[in-house]
């Protein structure tokens, strides 16, 4: 999704006229296991100039919705537009087995916008996130939903795996098109690179998590015609 498309859209259209799927995974950055980091959406929104990343695709089996919620509107420097739900398997991914009370699966999709009383020049006026929760939600079951639309995001992250030939997630990311950049969660990333040599070293993402600091969170850009 682009910013102007974001931009276009009134609150009550995000609430309640069909979900724009297609946009939302087009140009976004795709983040599987994600937990609650919005530090990497907070990275984007700071190289937003240089990315245009502006939609951020979540999954995570482990958050609830209460949880997300209780959450939700946590974005130093934005506010909440508007948020709404919608059911995921709508959406051609697998219908779940039995699934306890409090891991009950759920999609919702937020846009957030700059808060006038709390303004900073920097990254978007907008970004969304769209998250997919309380189910297991792996990379294989995640990818389907890109590749029914013939859609490869433009940035995942991810750690070790990535550069694991034999990984689930490596298998998958090379049956398609390659994303433009990957977010790599790695503690020592020197000497790594990926696919063959696919990807160059693009900076550092510059995140914080908690006490301790920066994390080592790099950025690799593919090479073109790597592809």
């Amino acid at each position: 999704m682009t910013l102007e498309q974001l931009m276009a859209y009134r609150p009550h259209e995000i609430v309640l006229h069909e979900l724009p799927i297609q946009q939302i995974l087009r140009d976004s950055l795709f983040y599987p296991d994600c937990g609650l980091d919005g530090e990497i959406i907070r990275s984007c929104n700071e190289q937003f100039e240089l990315s245009s990343i502006c939609s951020f695709v979540y999954a995570d089996p482990n958050i609830n919705e209460e949880r997300l919620l209780d959450e939700l509107d946590s974005f130093t420097h934005y506010r909440v537009l508007a948020t709404r739900s919608f059911n995921p398997f709508d959406y051609n991914l697998d219908a779940p087995v039995v699934y306890p009370p409090y891991r009950r699966p759920f999609g919702r999709w937020t846009v957030y916008e700059k808060d006038p009383h709390n303004y900073i020049n920097v990254g978007p006026e907008r970004f969304s996130v769209l998250f997919l929760g309380g189910m297991y939600m792996d990379t294989e079951g995640v990818f389907p939903l890109y590749s029914q639309y013939h859609i490869t995001p433009k940035a995942i992250v991810g750690d070790a795996s990535l550069n694991n030939p034999d990984s689930e997630y490596s298998r998958v990311m090379m049956s398609g098109d390659l994303p433009e950049y990957i977010y790599y969660k790695n503690d020592n990333p020197d000497g790594d690179d990926f696919y063959g040599d696919c990807y160059v070293f693009d900076g550092e993402a510059n995140i914080h998590y908690g006490q301790d600091g920066q994390r080592n969170v790099t950025i690799w850009r593919q090479i073109p015609n790597n592809n």
